[in-house]
């Protein structure tokens, strides 16, 4: 097997052109860090220059699992036995487990605080761990210990018992969640501050369990749900599984003291059981896109924003969406129906009008829809990151890593896969942009540089002319 980098980890086997795609990137106000597939692979990005950082799994870096803490970027790699690791510009450092045939199903944190949730298979047993940036500790051995101590001997007696464990962070403390799967009663509520747990289990609302999404949409919506004040907490009546999932009915704020409901129409609540909803946070509302819908939650207040089922998004549903202080970006999916072929669209919002946005030409896409799969969009450096990859026939291909400046696409993919295979590539500044496929309207005013130079043009067609005339009347008065 020929192999490409020695930089890695583990030797890295060169891929075929176009096969790797990425999964995962985020920006922590100097550098990107990004996550791929088909090598589980972490590369920096500053300026123009890619720095490979390691190749730490065979396979992949999890979707959308780099998150930044304030002091290290977070990532979970791996298909069986996962592990977490932590990145501070400098140093990877894979994060401790209980043992090393656990596998770690989250990892999250703030400042130099990381906590690790890992699971023994196929036991139902969930540990705790902290890790500070020097040493590491079990803060919770077996999750079982969280819940009511009066009926914690029945669940021991049966260690197959699902439970469902949620680590929520801020900028300044986790909030940790445990529910019994089998009795939605049976759950508690606790609050890391760095230093100890503290019990907030007899705030929690009555009657309903917490941060239960539909599993397919379970990882991504969990991303956003602080605001660093708040956590943003949606109700079901029961915890959900892939076969029966839980429908959220109501919907909360968590100041750390107490529950407020948000105020809404129970159809708008509804909207939240519809397909894949993610939620970003912008310092003056939450939005909320799901399915067709976006969102708005002000205050305690919840409202219908944009409804686009009919328009050319219908049966389409949000995979991401970031914020530059202006707008917010967001890409749809649309999969394959008979008689149309899968894409995804990438819409500007402003929290009042949207438009979309072209592909850009190098696609070839005769419409406004995106031939590719656009899986993440993020805000950064003062320009747009958008990872997208190919999706054909059921099966995917190459990656496309684009960046935008809000006029004009350029795919660095090509210097991405260098930077894996040669430990680093700077992308060149002479490399020519990509405009967008739709060209511009007729109606539309051309910009003054182009009315210059068509003035220009005519007046030295008409100078050219004259002396033409010139030269044939003195010609011809010879005679």
């Amino acid at each position: 097997m020929l192999l490409c980098s020695t930089f890695a980890s583990f030797q890295v086997p060169c891929t075929q052109e176009g096969t790797r795609y990425i999964t995962s990137l985020a920006w922590n106000g100097k550098y990107w860090l990004i996550g791929t597939f088909n090598e589980g692979c972490l590369v920096k990005l500053e300026g123009s220059e890619f720095i490979l950082v390691d190749c730490i799994d065979p396979n992949w870096i999890h979707e959308d699992s780099i998150e930044w803490t304030g002091k290290y970027f977070l990532a979970i790699a791996g298909v069986y036995y996962c592990d977490a690791f932590a990145y501070d510009g400098k140093k990877l450092i894979k994060l401790p487990k209980s043992s090393s045939f656990r596998e770690v199903k989250r990892v999250t944190g703030f400042g130099e605080n990381c906590l690790v949730v890992d699971w023994e298979y196929p036991y139902n047993y969930l540990s705790i761990l902290v890790w500070n940036g020097t040493s590491s500790r079990i803060l919770v051995e077996d999750a079982f210990q969280l819940l009511p101590a009066s009926r914690f001997t029945n669940f021991s007696a049966n260690p197959f018992s699902p439970i469902s464990v949620e680590l929520i962070s801020n900028s300044s403390s986790v909030l940790i969640y445990v529910a019994s799967k089998s009795d939605p009663a049976y759950q508690a509520l606790f609050l890391y501050d760095g230093e100890r747990l503290i019990n907030l289990s007899s705030l929690l609302p009555p009657n309903y369990v917490l941060w239960q999404a539909p599993p397919a949409v379970h990882r991504q919506m969990w991303g956003d749900m602080s605001n660093g004040t708040h956590w943003l907490a949606p109700a079901s009546t029961f915890l959900g599984s892939p076969v029966k999932p839980a429908r959220i009915v109501r919907l909360f704020l968590f100041d750390g003291k107490k529950f407020i409901e948000v105020k809404a129409d129970p159809s708008l609540i509804d909207y939240l059981n519809g397909e894949h909803p993610i939620v970003g946070w912008n310092g003056k509302y939450w939005l909320i896109c799901v399915g067709e819908r976006m969102l708005i939650l002000r205050g305690n207040e919840i409202e219908l924003s944009m409804d686009l089922s009919n328009t050319e998004l219908q049966s389409a549903y949000p995979t991401s969406m970031s914020w530059n202080g202006e707008y917010w970006l967001i890409s749809y999916f649309k999969p394959e129906e008979e008689g149309h072929p899968m894409g995804s669209y990438l819409v500007k919002y402003d929290g009042r009008e949207w438009a979309l946005i072209p592909p850009p030409a190098i696609l070839n896409s005769t419409s406004r829809m995106w031939p590719l799969r656009i899986e993440v969009v993020r805000w950064g450096d003062g320009r747009w990151l958008i990872a997208a990859r190919e999706h054909k026939h059921g099966r995917y291909g190459r990656g496309y890593l684009f960046l935008y400046d809000g006029k004009r696409f350029r795919d660095v993919m090509k210097w991405l896969n260098e930077a894996i295979e040669k430990g680093n590539a700077t992308i060149p500044t002479n490399q020519p942009q990509l405009t967008t496929g739709i060209p511009p309207k007729a109606s539309e005013k051309p910009d003054e540089s182009s009315e210059d130079k068509l003035k220009w043009e005519t007046l030295i067609l008409i100078l050219f002319v004259l002396l033409i005339l010139c030269a044939v009347r003195s010609r011809l008065s010879r005679f």
